[in-house]
């Protein structure tokens, strides 16, 4: 793994790229988050964007959006990312607000499952989730994992097997976030 050393304050400390990748992931999902607010919302405290809905919301997406760029340059093998939601919130007909499901699920469509694709989605996982862990959030402190990414095969999709039955749901489909351009 290719590593660089940063000195700070008397401390030396190892920084990977995957971890410089995590922080731009972070970084940037922030980033397009708050120039999804109105204006006079903007420059607001951290810790009360992170407790808005729609921050959260536009969050979550641009850690999707950041995670699929990371695995795409990452694995060549990757054909499409989707994102999906593993479950339906019924706020709409309780009328309670329930805490925002902050898992980013996304559907790799691969050619082959790879143990290697697998290590470094956990790697990346493990990475971003403690970066996201240091925001000012009571929601974000306590979590384990925030990459939810599942690996399907064109032949999952086709027999619509497991997670591959979602890529042609009627009622479920997930929104693709990027795909291989086909050569030809």
């Amino acid at each position: 793994m290719l590593t660089k050393t940063i000195a700070r304050e008397s401390t030396t400390v190892q920084v990977t790229h995957l971890q410089e990748a995590a922080e731009t992931i972070r970084d940037n999902a922030l980033s397009a988050a708050r120039s999804r607010l109105p204006v006079r919302q903007q420059e607001a405290d951290l810790a009360g964007l992170l407790q808005i809905p729609v921050f959260l919301n536009s969050f979550k997406y641009g850690l999707a959006e950041g995670a699929t760029n990371v695995i795409i340059a990452n694995d060549g093998n990757v054909q499409a990312v989707y994102l999906f939601e593993e479950s339906t919130n019924p706020d709409s007909e309780t009328e309670e607000a329930l805490a925002p499901d902050m898992n980013v699920h996304l559907l790799l469509l691969v050619d082959s499952n790879s143990a290697a694709l697998d290590a470094f989605i956990e790697s990346l996982d493990r990475t971003l989730t403690e970066l996201v862990r240091e925001l000012p959030s009571p929601l974000l402190a306590k979590r384990t994992s925030i990459l939810n990414v599942i690996p399907v095969t064109q032949e999952d999709a086709d027999n619509k097997q497991g997670y591959g039955a979602l890529l042609s749901s009627m009622f479920a489909r997930p929104v693709k976030l990027w795909a291989r351009k086909v050569q030809g």
